[in-house]
C-alpha cells in the first residue's frame, strides 16, 4: 500500500559562498549574456565574460566591469580576479547593494536557519497537493543593514499558490539577520530556490 506525502527539498547554495546572481548564466537587460559561471569549492569560476557589445573580456587576470542595470535601476559593478567572481554589487547615491561576495560561517548559519524555518512553516497549497502538482519556485528579496527582509518578490509563477506560500512565511519572519562584509553591515540581494515535491512511499519506509 502506498500513501502520498510531500516534502520540501531545499536547494542550499554553495558552502561559504553566496551565489545569488551568478550560477549558470547571467544576462544584461537586453538579454545578451553577461557572464557564465560554475560553482566550485573555491568560489564561482567564471567561464565566459562579455561586455555590453558582446566582446569577450575574460582574458585579463583582473576585471572590473561597470554598467547600468535596469533590473535594479542602479549602476552595477562586477569584479573578477583570475577568472573567479570576487564581487558583484549595485550602487546608487544612497547605498550599495551586494549580489555576491564571500561570506563568513555566520552567514551560512543564517541561510541554513532561514531554510529550516521555511521547511517548518510553509504550507503546501491544498489544490496543488490534491492534483499532485510539484514546483520549483524562486524568490528574490533584499536584506536591509538592520537584517530585515523586504521587497520580497516571486521570480517564478506557477499559478497554484506556491510562490505566495513561501512569500507569506518570509513576510511573517521579517528578519534574516545582519549581513556583514569588510566589518560593516551591508545590504544584500538574495534569490533563493524552494522545491515543493510530492513523494510516494510505502507505509513501511
Amino acid at each position: 500500500m502506498k500513501k502520498v506525502i510531500f516534502i520540501f527539498h531545499l536547494c542550499l547554495i554553495a558552502t561559504n559562498i553566496c551565489i545569488a546572481q551568478s550560477y549558470d548564466t547571467t544576462y544584461y537587460e537586453n538579454k545578451s549574456v553577461l557572464f557564465i559561471s560554475t560553482p566550485t569549492i573555491h568560489g564561482d569560476s567564471v567561464i565566459s565574460f562579455y561586455d555590453t557589445k558582446g566582446k569577450s573580456i575574460l582574458s585579463s587576470s583582473y576585471i572590473k566591469h561597470s554598467f547600468f542595470d535596469k533590473k535594479f535601476g542602479k549602476n552595477r559593478t562586477i569584479i573578477v580576479i583570475n577568472k573567479y567572481l570576487y564581487e558583484d554589487y549595485c550602487v546608487s547615491e544612497n547605498d550599495t547593494v551586494y549580489n555576491y561576495f564571500e561570506f563568513d560561517d555566520n552567514f551560512d548559519r543564517q541561510l541554513q536557519s532561514l531554510y529550516n524555518y521555511l521547511e517548518q512553516h510553509v504550507v503546501y497549497p491544498r489544490n496543488a497537493m490534491k492534483k499532485k502538482i510539484q514546483a520549483l519556485v524562486k524568490i528574490g528579496f533584499m536584506v536591509e543593514t538592520n537584517g530585515r527582509m523586504y521587497s520580497i518578490t516571486p521570480l517564478t509563477k506557477h499559478y497554484w499558490g506556491f510562490e505566495e506560500a513561501v512569500i507569506k512565511v518570509l513576510e511573517e519572519k521579517k528578519q534574516f539577520g545582519f549581513v556583514t562584509y569588510k566589518n560593516q553591515s551591508v545590504k544584500l540581494y538574495l534569490e533563493i530556490p524552494f522545491y515543493f515535491r510530492i513523494k510516494e512511499r510505502t507505509l513501511t519506509d
